[in-house]
């Protein structure tokens, strides 16, 4: 068994990416190779990625130059160039543990293995974060939909072992027109093929949880972010009508899909308050949520009323 790790990475400072490397090489538990997609950088920091790994000198360690194309075409060049029966996605500025991984665990004919993270914050603060709140072992694929749909879990490609050949019969790969939510909606397209899961318990990945990065993506570019996001919540909306069961999950789902669009929307009001195309979508979405006829908790119809009639003042109570 051949475990293909891709890292892109984009202007990593050096120092950052050797941390993330140097992380995954310390395990000889099994075979596996390293793919590096440089997505652009500038020349200053190529040299130092092709520095790093030199000194490594490992031949199971590549790393490819490419011009930029974003995060999306980094992994999906990585796909192509991966010879793993498994694949496993890295970001250049996080730390993986892979020792936590139990050889065993590919002798369970999964498909698709889901680990528990550690979070990092600005000021260094460390949380253990689980990906999903149900219990470890084999799970079945409308039990991890309904995590997706209804709480927002297993959104990002990190911190999972997905067999490549569930990505490659299906050619599934990212999006490159999206800068937001596309590895969410990676995600959904590999569990809607009904794949063979496993949750394992064991703090895999190490997440630089920087909530500046997103923000400094919204001021760049509010627009398509919020068009992207747009398009994750209506994948949510159609596979929750399609897959889900309104009178066990309706009430959940829609009070999660009034809380993301609500997320949503304050960002509209901070960074394109005067873009009348958005505050349309969302009135759309507004009129879509009220016509369920179900339960919903007392919050989110207060959260209702306040982006319909545009409460702004009462939003930072919430």
């Amino acid at each position: 068994m051949l475990l293909s790790i891709i890292v892109p990475v984009y202007n990593v400072d050096f120092n950052v990416f050797c941390r993330c490397i140097n992380s995954i090489k310390n395990t000889n538990r099994f075979n596996y190779e390293i793919i590096i997609i440089d997505d652009g950088s500038k020349a200053e920091y190529s040299k130092m990625y092709d520095e790093c790994i030199k000194n490594i000198k490992k031949d199971y360690i590549k790393i490819y130059h490419k011009v930029n194309g974003g995060v999306s075409s980094a992994r999906n060049l990585g796909l192509k160039f991966s010879k793993g029966t498994y694949i496993m996605f890295v970001d250049a500025d996080d730390e993986v543990n892979l020792n936590v991984i139990d050889d065993k665990l590919f002798n369970f004919n999964v498909d698709y293995i889901i680990f528990d993270r550690i979070n990092v914050n600005e000021n260094g603060i460390t949380a253990i974060k689980s990906e999903l709140n149900i219990n470890e072992g084999k799970i079945e694929y409308i039990d991890l939909l309904k995590q997706f749909l209804i709480y927002n879990r297993c959104h990002t490609p990190w911190g999972k072992i997905i067999r490549k050949e569930i990505l490659t019969k299906k050619n599934l790969k990212f999006d490159e027109s999206m800068i937001q939510g596309e590895d969410a909606i990676f995600n959904l397209n590999i569990i809607l093929e009904k794949p063979q899961i496993m949750y394992v318990k064991r703090n895999l990945y190490k997440y630089y949880n920087f909530k500046s990065t997103v923000n400094n993506r919204w001021k760049k570019n509010a627009k398509m972010m919020f068009e992207n996001y747009m398009v994750l919540n209506q994948k949510k909306y159609e596979n929750y009508k399609t897959y889900l069961n309104e009178k066990d999950d309706g009430a959940k789902f829609i009070e999660n899909y009034i809380r993301n669009i609500f997320r949503v929307y304050k960002k509209v009001e901070r960074f394109a308050a005067k873009d009348k195309e958005c505050a349309d979508i969302i009135n759309k979405e507004i009129s879509k949520i009220k016509s369920y006829k179900g339960n919903i908790n007392i919050k989110s119809r207060l959260i209702m009323i306040l982006m319909e009639y545009k409460l702004m003042w009462i939003f930072k109570f919430i």
